[in-house]
């Protein structure tokens, strides 16, 4: 029974530290709508880091969201929306340090409903690399429709706040 208990705890470590430290914020953006969003510690193994004139620019030969150049903290793992009963998984590849801190500015995220389809925007910042992003549901499925650091999302998502 020790040697089990021992184990349970060697295993308990050793996977943690695989694994990471999970972070979880729930985004309020009405009455029936919510967001949650989960990210882990930035891990660099089997990673393909790729700078430009010492400036971070990809990873695994993808563009990153989130950092001023430098190695992300954080990595968006999840983010799943959920309008009354509904839940979708929404595409979170290549977001990284989504938010700072205990949690997100809810007014940051906003969700504007068109016939039988939803249009879900959102903006992600750890006070250095912000970015935007939007996503299109339509009946039980989603998909990311827009991921940039382009100074226009901002002032799109401002404007219909």
């Amino acid at each position: 029974m020790k040697l089990a208990i021992i184990i349970f705890i060697l295993n308990s470590i050793f996977v943690g530290k695989i694994m990471g430290q999970t972070y979880q914020v729930k985004v309020n953006i009405n009455d029936s709508t919510y967001i949650i969003l989960e990210k882990i510690d930035f891990d660099t193994t089997e990673k393909k880091i790729e700078y430009f004139e010492n400036f971070l620019v990809a990873i695994n030969g993808r563009p990153i969201f989130g950092t001023d150049g430098d190695l992300p903290k954080f990595t968006l793992i999840k983010a799943t929306l959920t309008i009354g009963k509904n839940e979708y998984d929404l595409q979170v590849d290549d977001m990284y340090n989504p938010w700072f801190g205990n949690g997100i500015n809810d007014r940051l995220f906003k969700i504007k409903k068109e016939g039988n389809r939803y249009q879900l925007t959102g903006i992600f910042s750890d006070g250095a690399g912000s970015y935007g992003a939007e996503w299109l549901i339509v009946g039980k499925s989603s998909i990311r429709t827009i991921l940039t650091n382009d100074e226009w999302i901002f002032e799109y998502i401002h404007d219909e706040l």
